[in-house]
Parts: structure tokens; sequence; C-alpha cells
């Protein structure tokens, strides 16, 4: 009886769903970035530079340790879900970098909230619940 701490799976199932939704919105940016944002002709440079390409990647790989967080939390697994949900949240702000860097300032809001903001949530839902099952 020691050991009655309930798992709660609501964390656990908004941060799968919602990085499963940021995987693709991460991965269409990299391609869009990757294939469109070449030059237009041999004497101009490239729209969107290889390493902003690189780091819009970074993005899609949070989206896909999110997605691992997720799953890890609704197994029950609570340390490596939160340290993964924390990774997770700094790879997506980091992919949001190039977005503001190229001035397109309401596409990096936009993806910072698809990036970060499930991470971020479910982070404090998982410090409230556990406040609600310690008392």
């Amino acid at each position: 009886m020691a050991n009655d701490k309930k798992i709660h799976k609501t964390p656990g199932i908004i941060l799968t769903v919602f990085s499963g939704i940021g995987i693709f919105l991460w991965l269409g940016m990299t391609l869009f970035a990757l294939l469109f944002g070449g030059s237009p002709g041999p004497d101009y440079d490239r729209t969107i530079p290889m390493l902003a390409v690189l780091f819009i990647a970074l993005g899609f790989v949070g989206s896909i340790i999110g997605v691992t967080a997720g799953s890890k939390a609704l197994r029950g697994a609570r340390k490596a879900s939160i340290i993964r949900a924390g990774v997770a949240a700094a790879f997506c702000a980091s992919g949001c970098i190039p977005l503001f860097v190229l001035e397109l300032y309401l596409m990096g809001i936009i993806y910072v909230l698809i990036g970060a903001f499930p991470t971020l949530l479910f982070l404090f839902l998982v410090k409230i619940l556990n406040r609600k099952n310690r008392d």
C-alpha cells in the first residue's frame, strides 16, 4: 500500500498527440526550406541558408523526441519522460531561431507554439498532477 501512486495518462496523451501533429508541420517546414529555399539562378545565393535548414530540422527532431516522451509517460516512466520533454522543448525552440532571423516573425511565433507549447503544457500538467497525488 506504500506505492499507491496513480499514473495519470492525460499529460502523455496530450504530448503524444500534439507532438505527432508537430512532426508533420516541422517536416513540411524543413522540406519547404530545403527544396524551395534554393537560388533562382547561378549568380544568386540561396534564400534560406543550409545552416538555417539544419536548425529547422532540429525542430522536426524535437517533435519526434516529444512523441517518445509522451509514449514513455503513458507507460509510467515519469523521470525519463520529463527529461525527454525538456530536450524536445529545447530542440523545437532552437528550430524556430532561423524563422526569426529570416524576419518571418509570425511563422516563428506559430512554430514556437507548435513545438514548445505541448512540452511545456506536459511539464505543467505533470507538476500539478504530482502535487495532487502527494496530497
